[in-house]
């Protein structure tokens, strides 16, 4: 069988019009280009022949920037890419081989941006696989270029799209010209097989005429079977080209299809490119208009800061004067002359108070002016701020006609109740509600000599809003200059201060003071109720500050009274005594000389004892009892400087302690600090238990210890009265509702922790409910009752019917704001507050029946004493009952009666409300009812009463059983 470079020798050669019968020139004499075998061209071939192979054929150029290909009126201008050296060095100078002409051109590729295909249309007949071939070659090389590989901004689309268009020309040309061929291939080898069919037809007829005659027929017999041989050969060999010719054909038809799949492949994703194009310059469009309109955005709030910081500056600026100018301004203003207006409501106690007193400019504001009223709290959604406590009612001021804006300032002076205790560390603000948020108002203590013993906190308001009284501890507003020194004073205690010398600042400072105090009782409290607070001996007040500035060029002085330690504090007051009682004597007796030596050393020894107290410093004593070797007597102590800053509470270890009074100290401060005190300490307390006192302590300062209270009316049980109320004031608030008519109820609640403001919510259970409207919840509030009235009823009058009384319980929950915990390094540490629920307490409610018409008493037959000839009788039982007491039961019980019919008996006597005499006798009846004829009565009955050690009624039955024999004896006698 031929091989496929003959065979597709053969196809050539039958393809460019030589005969079958020609000789093939020999295998070695062709040209293999890129695996193809190829015809070199014929020797002999006419002129015009010539010309027209020639414009077949394909020819190329160089000019120095583009590869020009020619062929079939066919202009092809590769431009050359940009390539590196090394690649310029492989691709630089390439050889091709020329199918036709067997001649080589070097066709060189240079950088160029644009690639240009003009084409004419082409046909199977004039279709040239040599120019496809180089086609495909140049399109190979076109994609291979690294400017279609990498994919950015710049990516020629245009260009990809249009060799994409051109390659899928040129593979479906290449599929109509194999179509074609394969069918002239068909038809060929069906014309072969007609020939060979007809000469094996014609040879053999002749060989059957040639058998006649035997003396010619081997030789012409031997040459036809030649000639037939030689023709079989051939046409056997071109039958197998023309299946080869078939097989590529399939082949490169496959091929072709497989290159327009390519092809439509290499569309998509071109296609799908410049979508990714489209949409990536769509996105970076996007963001760019984005990151335009974000840096305007934060220009803008930029700017919107910058000015309200200059606003807040400003006002500050200003407020501050003002707080400076009105701390020692005790001056009468021009609204004290002016005439005050009176707004009165009724309280739930049916008494009549004073609302509020409003003062404006005369002619101006009348009373109808506008209108004032108490709301609720949860009306006015009153928060709170830490360390304040709510000390009024809440007013609202509304106008008849809607209006909100007021044509002049009116001062409002609303009162309070601000005890003269916490006066000294607290002062009383009014707050008005401002766009949602409750804001702060210029306040001014007042007075009225109408309402002498009620205290009032003015402020001027020019809309009217909601308005609440606040108390908060005292603050000192100073502005300090940077090249001036200056000395502050707590306004709350005139021994804490703050000295900054010149130079300490950089710039002008707003500076703000508070105290919080921390007195003996809240220590020893908090002792007693902390097992981590046992070595805490005292503490000095919470100094709170709020600086501008967050550095110091200078230490800043600053004294701060701690109380001494206790067991120091008593030797001190010991010989402050011996002093005075010496003072106090004014004729000193005659005394032995002995015992005056004796009592002079005494009192060296104390006063030295206490001068080495106050000179020496502390020596550690050494135990080995660890807590419990720790005494009250133990003079000896340690000193702490804690400072909170960024939320936390830290310890201050390098700082030194001057002891400038008993209980006054003296030390430096480095750096601003949001708030600081001083712990004092046993000596064995280590620095993480002094943090933990310190939080500890800070907490127990803002949480109120409370009893809740139930009381009923005594002429009206029904109606209850609920109050929460501090430890310290229960019996005065139990006195308080006793004079209201409150007087029985349950026990107190135990003690309760809350904090100011917190939410109680108010249920009940078992067989008691609320009849009327009661709060849902209550907010406690330190200063203001916090108390609902309500009324109650049984919820079942056919529940509990053994018990006396309707029977049910009282619950209060807490309801409160929890933070939880922040997540883990890395995680968001935003915060998400929820509410929570914690049981507080019950308390038991109970109210009385006779509110519930008695059930009638069941009918039943009479209970008659059975008419006995025997000493037993109606009336013996009848005086035994009017003798029995409680323990008629015990009787009962000796006498056989069963203890179901007892308490049948006693529910019926209670039902009927009948005398506890008829239970007994009832009792009686039915034992002797059902006592046997022949039974000795008298016998059995002492016997349970002396069982019961009644021996009196017991020796009463026996007399009358005595007589009754006697009586009897006698008759019988008289009747014989």
């Amino acid at each position: 069988m031929p091989s496929e470079t003959k065979g597709h020798g053969s196809l050539a050669n039958h393809g460019h019009g030589h005969k079958p019968g020609q000789e093939h020139e020999p295998s070695s004499n062709r040209k293999q280009v890129k695996g193809h075998a190829v015809t070199p061209k014929a020797k002999k071939t006419k002129p015009q022949d010539k010309k027209d192979k020639k414009d077949d054929e394909p020819s190329s150029t160089y000019n120095g920037e583009a590869a020009v290909m020619h062929a079939n009126n066919e202009t092809i201008i590769v431009p050359c890419e940009s390539r590196d050296p090394e690649d310029e060095g492989h691709h630089g100078s390439e050889a091709r081989e020329d199918d036709v002409g067997g001649r080589r051109e070097e066709i060189r590729e240079s950088p160029r941006e644009k690639r240009e295909y003009k084409r004419s249309s082409v046909t199977p007949s004039n279709f040239n696989v040599r120019e496809f071939n180089s086609n495909m070659g140049e399109f190979i090389r076109t994609l291979d270029d690294p400017r279609y590989s990498q994919v950015d901004l710049d990516y020629p689309v245009d260009d990809l799209v249009s060799v994409v268009g051109m390659v899928t020309k040129s593979v479906n040309d290449y599929r109509m010209h194999t179509s074609d061929t394969q069918d002239q291939l068909e038809h060929l080898r069906d014309t072969m097989r007609n020939i060979r069919e007809n000469l094996h037809f014609s040879v053999t007829r002749q060989a059957m005429d040639l058998r006649t005659d035997e003396t010619n027929q081997t030789q012409e017999e031997r040459d036809l079977h030649a000639k037939l041989a030689h023709l079989n050969a051939a046409l056997a060999q071109a039958n197998a080209d023309v299946t080869e010719a078939l097989r590529l054909a399939t082949e490169t038809q496959s091929t072709a299809v497989k290159a327009n799949l390519a092809a439509e492949k290499a569309k998509e994703e071109t296609r799908r490119i410049q979508e990714e194009i489209e949409k990536r310059e769509k996105a970076e469009q996007k963001r760019k208009e984005e990151e335009s309109r974000r840096n305007e955005e934060q220009r803008r709030q930029k700017e919107e800061q910058e000015r309200r910081l200059q606003e807040e500056t400003k006002r500050k600026e200003e407020e501050w004067k003002r707080r400076e100018a009105q701390q020692g301004d005790k001056s009468s203003h021009t609204f004290d002359s002016w005439t005050p207006i009176e707004y009165e409501h009724v309280n739930e106690h049916g008494e009549t108070e004073v609302t509020c007193i409003a003062r404006g400019q005369p002619g101006s504001v009348d009373k109808h002016s506008f209108q004032c009223h108490v709301a609720s709290e949860k009306e006015a959604l009153v928060t709170y701020l830490p360390n304040e406590e709510l000390i009024s009612n809440v007013v609202d001021l509304t106008s008849p006609s809607g209006e909100e804006e007021l044509k002049s300032p009116v001062y409002v002076a609303i009162p309070h109740v601000l005890t003269r205790t916490s006066a000294q560390s607290r002062e009383a603000v009014v707050k008005a509600m401002v766009e949602g948020e409750w804001r702060d108002l210029p306040t001014r203590d007042v007075t009225f000599d109408s309402h002498k013993d009620i205290k009032f906190a003015q402020a001027e308001v020019r809309h009217l809003t909601t308005l609440i009284v606040m108390s908060r501890f005292k603050r000192d507003y100073v502005t300090l200059a940077p090249n001036k020194s200056h000395k502050l004073t707590s306004s709350f205690d005139q021994r804490i201060t703050l000295t900054l010398d010149k130079d300490t600042l950089t710039k002008k400072e707003h500076f703000l003071l508070q105290v919080q105090p921390v007195d003996t009782a809240t220590v020893q409290e908090y002792r007693a109720r902390e097992p981590s607070g046992k070595g805490l001996l005292t503490s000095s007040s919470i100094v709170y500050t709020q600086w501008e500035t967050t550095s110091f060029k200078k230490q800043i002085q600053i004294t701060l009274p701690c109380p001494p330690n206790p067991a120091k504090a008593k030797k001190m007051a010991l010989a402050r005594k011996l002093k005075e009682e010496k003072m106090k004597q004014p004729i000193k007796p005659q005394v032995n000389i002995e015992d005056q030596q004796r009592e002079n050393k005494r009192e060296k020894k104390v006063v030295q004892e206490y001068n080495e107290a106050e000179t020496s410093p502390a020596k550690v004593t050494k135990w080995y009892m660890g807590e419990y070797g720790n005494t009250d007597d133990d003079e000896t102590d340690k000193l702490h400087l804690v400072y909170m800053q960024a939320g936390r509470w830290a310890l201050e270890p390098a700082v030194t302690f001057k002891q400038l009074k008993v209980d006054v100290l003296g030390f430096s401060l480095d750096y601003p600090v949001e708030r600081f005190m001083v712990l004092r300490t046993r000596t064995t307390v280590t620095d993480d238990v002094v943090l933990n006192i310190v939080t500890g302590l800070n907490d127990s300062l803002g949480k109120r210890f409370v009893e809740a209270v139930i009381r009923q009316k005594t002429d009206n049980p029904f109606e209850v009265a609920l109050q929460v109320t501090p430890v310290s004031r229960l019996d005065t608030v139990v006195k308080h509702l006793a004079q209201r008519g409150f007087e029985s109820g349950p026990a107190p609640s135990h003690v309760l922790c809350l904090h100011e403001g917190d939410l109680i919510e108010v249920g009940f259970s078992g067989n008691i409910e609320c009849s009327d409207e009661v709060p849902e919840t209550l907010i406690y509030k330190s200063n203001v009752p916090t108390v609902a009235f309500f009324t109650v009823r049984e919820e079942n009058r056919f529940r509990q019917k053994d018990h006396d009384v309707y029977s049910g319980l009282v619950s209060l929950t807490r309801k409160f704001m929890a933070t939880p915990q922040k997540g883990r390094k890395g995680q968001d540490d935003t915060e998400q507050r929820e509410w929570r629920r914690e049981q507080l307490c019950t308390l038991q409610v109970n109210i009385p029946k006779y509110h519930i018409e008695p059930n009638t008493e069941p009918l039943r037959a009479p209970v008659h004493a059975v008419e006995a000839q025997g000493p037993i009788d109606k009336d013996l039982l009848m005086d035994i009952a009017d003798q029995l007491g409680d323990e008629w039961k015990k009787v009962a019980h000796h006498l056989g009666v069963h203890r179901a019919r007892v308490q049948a008996i006693v529910r019926n006597v209670t039902v009927g409300e009948r005398p506890g005499r008829e239970a007994k006798y009832e009792m009686l009846v039915t034992w002797i009812k059902s006592a046997a004829k022949a039974l000795d009565k008298v016998s059995v009955l002492s016997a349970a009463l002396v069982n019961s050690d009644r021996y009196d009624l017991a020796e009463t039955v026996k007399e009358r059983g005595r007589e009754f024999n006697g009586y009897r004896q006698g008759h019988m006698t008289a009747v014989n």
